[in-house]
């Protein structure tokens, strides 16, 4: 049969066997595999070297990969084929390199799984970072060509946008997930070297009395337009002095 989206959802195992295939018309080699405990796989059934295999496409579960793109795959693969060479193995050769030596963005949730979240309370931070001011410049990159220039780079692109500050959290985050990749044998050495924070300007405004007695008025029980979680959260600031995010971990 021709398969089609809704086909793919609405097909169940059938029959003795621990699997069912079913071919799609539309694309040679190309079948949906359901298994009987549910999992739905695209397979590719092809010739190499003589021998018959089956090569698995990916997860044709829902949200995983679509018909479409596993039709794209298997025709991929067919190229790959006529030229005399195996794509399954190659695609293992492909994510055993890649398990080896990932690209930043990978190594970064093997940094966060692994290290940050393990012994870090504020492991949220690191992640946040992470995603929006390191990846976006240096994820694509694979962890051992990342060099010394590509982390001034990603430095001078945060401070650029006048975070000195910013700069300097995520220099020491990543400096950290590196010196990780270094302890688990992903790279030999951490392109770190001779890169340093920026010179911080502390911040020495506090509250006067007169501020600090207006704002204790101003987060009263009866205080009209602050929503009560706010008000509460406002005034224990307030009386313990605690940093803000401290506090929202804390709490939760």
């Amino acid at each position: 049969m021709k398969l089609t989206a809704k086909a793919v959802e609405k097909l169940r195992h059938e029959g003795p066997l621990h699997f069912r295939d079913i071919k799609d018309d539309g694309t040679p080699g190309l079948y949906l595999r359901i298994l009987k405990s549910g999992e739905r796989r695209s397979i590719v059934r092809y010739k190499a070297v003589g021998e018959r295999r089956v090569g698995t496409l990916g997860d044709a579960s829902a949200g995983k990969i679509g018909l479409a793109d596993a039709r794209a795959k298997a025709f991929a693969w067919h190229t790959i084929i006529r030229e005399g060479r195996d794509p399954a193995s190659e695609e293992r050769r492909k994510t055993a390199a890649e398990r080896r030596l990932p690209s930043v963005t990978a190594f970064a949730g093997e940094y966060i799984e692994r290290h940050a979240k393990p012994n870090k309370r504020s492991w949220h931070e690191d992640e946040r970072l992470l995603r929006h001011d390191v990846l976006p410049v240096i994820g694509d990159l694979r962890i051992d060509t990342v060099g010394r220039r590509d982390i001034v780079l990603l430095l001078d692109s945060i401070r650029d946008r006048g975070a000195a500050v910013l700069a300097n959290r995520a220099l020491a985050v990543t400096r950290r997930m590196f010196a990780f990749a270094v302890e688990r044998g992903v790279i030999e050495a951490s392109p770190f070297a001779g890169v340093r924070a920026s010179r911080e300007t502390p911040r020495a405004r506090t509250l006067s009395d007169d501020e600090l007695r207006r704002l204790w008025a101003a987060t009263a029980p009866a205080s009209p337009g602050i929503e009560p979680a706010t008000r509460l959260a406002l005034r224990l600031l307030l009386l313990t002095g605690a940093r803000a995010g401290s506090l929202r971990r804390t709490l939760g």
